[in-house]
């Protein structure tokens, strides 16, 4: 087992572990709700006190299945790329001494990529389930419900490199930073970025099932209008932005995509959305 596949199973392990230290505390508070039911049945209030309490918990159990379906998909791309890269070499190992390839030795590779492929669709069947259980329909036309919806530029980019050999960068792609303003000591123009906006880096963390079809761009500058538009209070905080504000403002957040812009800047701490408004996170503020 080789870094990448050890770095993979690291992150499942941990995000399990999250997943459940999560699901514990929700459990434990359940418990103590029907542990005091007889108090809930003197006070109707506290019932829907508590309903609310455990749907303000809801959100962090679905980023956290979330996390742990795109660190399962980070496994089975590990999984393919090593195998691409084992057949790769002994093709290369034959060719070099000059032996014919031979039937038996393809079966381990075969019966290693029948395994591979039942993990794929067992976890892109889980994340439609899932999303019928959490949400009662799929984010994504079912077309596109298959295993790329869980994969990250960076993994697809790694095994692309494994299929053809090469690692070469290719301009425009992600993570690879273009500089279009200003210019550097060595006269290469350099960018400017604020330090609220969103990476190319951050934007690929988030599971493709929260962004759905939204970009980055796209959420920088629906970004950038909550922090131009947010008005403090007295003491400082930031007063929060209903849906209506913000359509008003011109910002498209209704519908599929406008909702996924919104579900991702919530991911990246950048915001905290209540039923019927966004709160800028304070720390984005910007100094008076």
């Amino acid at each position: 087992m080789n870094l990448s596949m050890q770095a993979a199973s690291l992150e499942l392990e941990q995000q399990f572990a999250k997943c459940t230290e999560d699901l514990d505390s929700i459990a434990k508070k359940l418990d103590a709700d029907f542990e005091g039911s007889d108090a809930y049945k003197r006070n109707p209030l506290q019932i829907l006190q508590r309903v609310k309490a455990l749907q303000d918990d809801l959100p962090r159990v679905q980023e956290d299945w979330q996390r742990v379906m795109v660190a399962k998909q980070t496994i089975i791309d590990v999984a393919r790329q090593q195998q691409v890269a084992s057949h790769r070499a002994l093709k290369q190992l034959n060719l070099a001494c000059g032996l014919p390839e031979r039937e038996e030795l393809q079966e381990p590779f075969e019966r290693f990529q029948d395994i591979r492929e039942g993990w794929e669709k067992e976890n892109a069947s889980r994340v439609e389930e899932m999303q019928q259980e959490i949400y009662g329909h799929t984010l994504l036309a079912p077309e596109e419900l298959d295993v790329e919806v869980l994969r990250t530029a960076a993994a697809r980019r790694q095994t692309e490199d494994a299929d053809d050999g090469t690692h070469e960068e290719v301009e425009g792609e992600p993570g690879v930073e273009q500089n279009d303003e200003g210019e550097g000591d060595g006269g290469e123009e350099v960018v400017v970025v604020p330090a609220h906006s969103i990476s190319e880096a951050e934007f690929t963390s988030v599971s493709n099932i929260v962004r759905g079809r939204c970009k980055r761009e796209e959420c920088n500058e629906l970004l950038d209008l909550i922090i131009s538009k947010t008005r403090r209070t007295r003491q400082g905080a930031p007063v929060p932005l209903t849906t209506a504000d913000l359509v008003g403002m011109g910002a498209r957040v209704t519908g599929q995509t406008g909702g996924s812009r919104l579900a991702t800047l919530r991911t990246l701490k950048r915001v905290t959305i209540s039923k019927d408004a966004v709160l800028l996170n304070p720390k984005y503020l910007p100094l008076k």
